[in-house]
């Protein structure tokens, strides 16, 4: 005797597979085959290592260095070096403050933005263990240095500068 019941639950199962298969196949078809593997669009490369903070007014604006190592051998100023990263909250915060310290300082000091995940060598090479870091550079040597940002160390890092401009 024949067991339709286990015969028509089979059919049923197999009209599944097939339609499943089909629809995959459709949806690659109608997608094409990358469908699978489509990444977000890549973030634009910048080709400069660091970024100088440049006050214009009421603006800052911000030009490329191409080498970051040029130009503190060349500096006839103390740089002012923020070490930063996209994810980091504590650096969001202390973004306008260092764009404000380009104003502040306009003539006296450079104020430059190092981004440590485009330019991991760097942060490497300075040892970023954390971030945001602050730098002074003068005459070519690290002079100063503090990790961390809140409200209450603008003053601090404010200091970090005066203590090497030129009297």
């Amino acid at each position: 005797m024949v067991d339709y019941k286990k015969k028509v639950k089979f059919i049923g199962i197999g009209l599944a597979v097939v339609l499943l298969i089909g629809t995959a196949a459709a949806l690659v078809a109608a997608w094409g085959p990358d469908w699978f593997n489509k990444e977000e669009e890549p973030a634009e490369v910048i080709n400069a290592e660091a970024q100088l903070l440049v006050s214009s007014g009421e603006s800052v604006n911000s030009q490329g260095i191409e080498s970051l190592e040029a130009f503190i051998q060349d500096a006839d100023k103390p740089i002012f070096i923020d070490f930063w990263a996209a994810w980091c909250g504590p650096c969001k915060e202390a973004a306008p403050f260092v764009e404000q310290l380009a104003t502040e300082y306009e003539g006296e000091a450079y104020i430059v933005k190092l981004n440590i995940d485009e330019q991991p060598a760097l942060a490497q090479a300075f040892q970023i263990q954390s971030i945001p870091t602050f730098m002074v550079i003068k005459d070519g040597q690290i002079v100063d240095g503090a990790m961390g940002y809140a409200e209450q160390l603008q003053d601090p890092l404010r200091e970090m500068i005066d203590n090497y401009l030129s009297a």
